[in-house]
Order: structure tokens, then sequence, then C-alpha cells
């Protein structure tokens, strides 16, 4: 059997960019993600000594019907007892500023110029409630008519995590931190999502948004635009007891991070922010 030897040429073509076109790849985005989502976000704190913060929580800024402010988070974040016992005391709110800094602002002064507190859901782990912000502060509400029906979510759909997990913020600037994650499963109650979560990420909104984003001229079936689908709860934790093997009985429980999450759903939220109770206190701030 003969071994014939094929030389093949291979042309390489090398495209070299020119300064001008270089200049122009620099104005584009490197992200689909929508950064104004990053500027709902709050850090919810404890006062300590010194006016210094300590973070517990994330929560999110909703634009009211009355043109007010609302701040959601879960309940177990800023009410002891997992949400069933007292307000906590000294909570505060880290807004950023235009000026490129953070201004903690007290629970009690917003409870105070308002004259109104918090209002939690008697059926689910979801507190909200009217604060006050400077005219300097850096931030964007979410409208009602950005949260998404749980009808139209389904398993797959991408998604983004954004909050204050471990407590990391920065006091001079108080950036979120966002994550990739994806439905697990979705109904009535409660969404699981395929996401990593930690403590301080409870009360952070779950953002939908198609992995490409296509023009209002293109028709397609994927929902397009960026949209709530609801708030980070909990993680899901993988428990497994070390049995002894004299008893036969748990010694010890090991316990896991899984990657999952429960989501309370945008439409819950909205039965809150849509309550009587609280369209009161909306329309009673001048």
């Amino acid at each position: 059997m003969k071994l014939i030897n094929i030389s093949v040429t291979i042309l390489i073509i090398c495209v070299v960019a020119s300064p001008s076109a270089l200049a122009e790849e620099t104005t584009k985005r490197t992200a689909i993600f929508n950064q104004q989502w990053l500027k709902t976000l709050v850090s919810i704190e404890l006062l300590k000594k010194e006016s210094k913060g300590k973070p517990i929580g994330s929560g999110f800024l909703v634009g009211t019907p009355k043109n007010h402010i609302a701040l959601v988070t879960a309940k177990h974040v800023v009410y002891e007892d997992k949400g069933n016992g007292r307000l906590r005391t000294g909570l505060a709110f880290r807004l950023n500023d235009k000026e490129g800094k953070s201004v903690l602002l007290s629970d009690d002064h917003a409870t105070k110029v308002l004259k109104s507190g918090w209002l939690r859901s008697k059926t689910n782990d979801l507190a909200c409630r009217l604060i006050v912000r400077r005219e300097t502060t850096d931030y964007v509400t979410i409208p009602y008519s950005l949260f998404l029906p749980t009808k139209q979510i389904q398993a797959g759909a991408p998604l983004f995590i954004i909050g204050f997990p471990l407590g990391l913020r920065s006091e001079a600037y108080a950036t979120p931190i966002v994550r990739r994650a994806i439905v697990a499963r979705s109904d009535a109650v409660v969404i699981i999502v395929d996401g990593f979560v930690y403590p301080g990420n409870s009360g952070g909104p779950v953002i939908y948004e198609p992995s490409v984003q296509l023009g209002p001229s293109f028709r397609t079936p994927i929902l397009q635009g960026d949209w709530l689908v609801g708030m980070v709860l909990s993680e899901i934790s993988y428990v497994e007891p070390a049995i002894s093997v004299h008893t036969g009985r748990p010694r010890i429980t090991f316990e896991d991070n899984s990657g999952l999450c429960n989501v309370l759903p945008a439409e819950l939220i909205l039965e809150l922010l849509s309550s009587q109770e609280f369209s009161k206190l909306d329309a009673s701030v001048k």
C-alpha cells in the first residue's frame, strides 16, 4: 500500500483593525444585562456605633401609583423570629448618591417623616414600606407594569439574581452582586431557581432577561425586554445526618447549599402592593 503525501497550503489572512475601528469598539457594551436594575437595589442594615451599618439583607425599590417609593424585602430580614416577631431595632437603608458615595438613612427617620411604617404579608415572607430619599439619591424604581405574571414563567428561562450576599458591599458606594440563574420549576406559590444564594441575598430581586435581546422590529415567540420575576426567599439546603454505628441514631447533621433557591413570584408581591392597606399608606403621604 502506497502512502501518498499530500501537501496542503493553508492561507492565513490577518485582518488588522484600524485605530478608528478600535475606538468604535470601546464604546460598545460588554453585557446584555440592563445595568439600571442595579440602581433599584438597597442594602438593608442594622445601625451600629459611630453610624456604621451591618448588612443583613437586600431590598429593592418600586414606584407606587402615587409616585412614591416603596421598599420591598423578605419579612424575615426586618422582623425577628423568622419574620413573625417584632420589628428589628436600628434598621437602616443604604442609598447611593449621585456624587459617588452612599448614605445610611434610618428606618425611624422614615417612619417619623412619613408617619407610616412597615406592612407585612400575613401569608408570605414579604414586607414593604414607603421610604424617603435625598434629592441627590441615585436610584431607579421598578414600575408595577414590569412585574412578570407567573403563567409566563417557564422552566429554563434565563435569570439574574441581584443582591448583597454575605454582606458584600462597599460603604463608599454600595453596588450589588449579579449572578446568573435559570428557572428550575415554576408554580403559583413559589418558583424554584437553579442558582446559588447566600445569607444577605434574601429580599433581593430576580430578573428575567432573554439570552439574546432583539429589537422591537423583530417578531419572536420569546418574551423580550427585562422583567421582575420575583424575590429571593431562601436557599434550599441538602441535609444529611451522620448516623452513630453504636446507637443507630443521628449524631451530627451536615447541611450544604444545593444550588437551588426559593423565589416568591412577582404576582404575590404585587398583591401586597395593591392591597387596601398599602394603598391607604400610599395615598396618605403628601
